[in-house]
């Protein structure tokens, strides 16, 4: 009977858990587009722009966002046209691959992202109390460490995030645990023999 209880109780955790999820993104979506008029896909995009990829190759880009290559180029032609970014040419060194670089309407946009989302996620943690949310600040983080299996894990699951609020990059969970499974991937390679 134990054993069920647990399961059952198990059951009941990871359902709240994805339903809260669900919540935490359809009104951080919501927010996003009230707030400054952009997709969640956008958002992520120029976030992503201000975290690490400005100029560089758009791969950066449709890797954080999980577009296809059609949607990546298809996005680098409309923030343009919105005035967030400008195009640069000979992104990351190479003549032919192109970059996009924010413009100061591209931060102010990046900074209401970044607002509208910060609002959100406190408006559902406010009816915890202080010590509750000290107490889930390690769980969420052990549970993004875990969900982290690489650095293109780390791009996608932190595509909207405050790195200064998550003192990145020696505070952030999933950029340590990217840093660490590509220590562990490099030692397993190295351990291996030579091919003969």
């Amino acid at each position: 009977m134990a054993s069920r209880a647990s399961a059952g109780s198990e059951a009941r955790t990871a359902n709240l858990l994805g339903a809260l999820a669900g919540v935490v993104a359809d009104r951080t979506q919501e927010a996003l587009l009230d707030a400054t008029g952009l997709s969640r896909t956008e958002a992520a995009a120029l976030i992503t722009l201000d975290n690490y990829a400005d100029g560089e190759p758009l791969g950066l880009l449709r890797d954080a966002t999980g577009l296809s290559h059609p949607g990546t180029v298809r996005l680098a032609d409309r923030l343009p046209h919105r005035g967030f970014v400008t195009r640069r040419a000979g992104a990351g060194g190479d003549g032919r691959a192109v970059g996009l670089e924010l413009t100061p309407a591209g931060r102010t946009a990046v900074a209401g992202a970044r607002l509208a989302r910060e609002e959100t996620v406190r408006s559902l943690l406010a009816p915890l109390s202080a010590r509750q949310r000290r107490a889930l600040t390690p769980v969420l983080a052990k549970l993004l460490a875990a969900a982290t299996r690489d650095a293109h894990d780390s791009r996608v699951i932190c595509d909207l995030c405050d790195a200064d609020a998550c003192g990145h990059p020696r505070g952030c969970p999933v950029t340590q645990a990217a840093i660490a499974a590509e220590d562990r991937r490099a030692a397993a390679a190295a351990a291996r023999p030579p091919a003969a």
